[in-house]
């Protein structure tokens, strides 16, 4: 794999960021014509499901036991993430959706402060502090 230019990376973040914002749009819409947040995460994990076994499955025909109790461990939580997810989008806003699920970025240092006992930043501190605020302050 060639490294990419600071311009491609660029663009390829900011077509990741595009798909990734307008997902809610299509989401919230799916919602509103009656599709249940269970079936509309049961479609999008057989898809995607189904793409990484096309591109993966020499990978995931070799897993032992251990990985796969990891991987379906990963799942479900990535599951219940996305449940609660798209099942809140039916009660807020796109744009409400996706600004408190990407504050799990600055959550980060504080779990693995909690997992790793190792204390964030003073930065994460005033992070989490204002993206909070900033969830009070749109309502």
């Amino acid at each position: 794999m060639r490294n990419l230019t600071r311009w491609q990376s660029n663009v390829i973040l900011l077509l990741t960021a595009i798909i990734w914002g307008t997902s809610y749009i299509f989401i919230k819409e799916a919602l509103q014509g009656n599709l249940p947040a269970g079936h509309l995460n049961a479609l999008r994990g057989l898809v995607f499901s189904g793409l990484m076994f096309c591109f993966f499955s020499k990978s995931i025909c070799k897993i032992n036991r251990t990985d796969f109790k990891i991987g379906l461990f990963s799942g479900l939580i990535n599951f219940l993430g996305y449940q609660l997810q798209t099942s809140g989008l039916k009660y807020t806003t796109p744009s409400n959706s996706a600004f408190l699920t990407a504050t799990y970025i600055v959550m980060i240092p504080f779990v693995v402060w909690f997992l790793l006992k190792r204390k964030p930043l003073p930065k994460s501190f005033l992070a989490i502090v204002l993206c909070f605020l900033g969830t009070n302050c749109f309502d």
